[in-house]
């Protein structure tokens, strides 16, 4: 089943944040497949006077599956999960394994003050805007 994606005529929007609105919410809310896959961790994306703090819930992993990265003003966020493969049988399978992203269009931000944190399944990130 298709859906219709409305367009607005906004200077508020520009392409890039355009492409960041069909990945993540056509595609990663909309879409029961993707989302089970590539979209599957839930972010909270706030913003201060002078920076932007983003919440990821990433529990289960380790620090070395989690990569961030910023290219072209787009902030990504990946987490590869491996599945542990042991002799048993799988009864039910409900967890998903493999890689995970999300992305944000982030472009007055200080891309050298980014500082991270992973505590307890939270990254926690935190940028710095560009001074106006």
């Amino acid at each position: 089943m298709f859906s219709m994606l409305p367009i607005y005529s906004s200077s508020l929007i520009n392409s890039k944040e355009f492409f960041e609105l069909i990945w993540n919410d056509v595609f990663c809310e909309k879409n029961i497949v993707l989302s089970n896959t590539l979209c599957n961790f839930k972010v909270d994306l706030k913003e201060t006077d002078d920076s932007y703090i983003l919440q990821a819930d990433l529990p289960g992993l380790k620090k070395n599956e989690i990569s961030i990265e910023y290219i072209n003003n787009f902030l990504l966020i990946s987490a590869d999960r491996k599945e542990n493969f042991s002799n048993s049988t799988t009864l039910k399978k409900e967890r998903v394994f493999g890689e995970q992203k999300r992305m944000f269009y982030l472009d007055d931000i200080d891309i050298n003050s980014l500082s991270s944190n992973y505590n307890l399944g939270e990254l926690t990130i935190i940028i710095k805007k560009k001074p106006k």
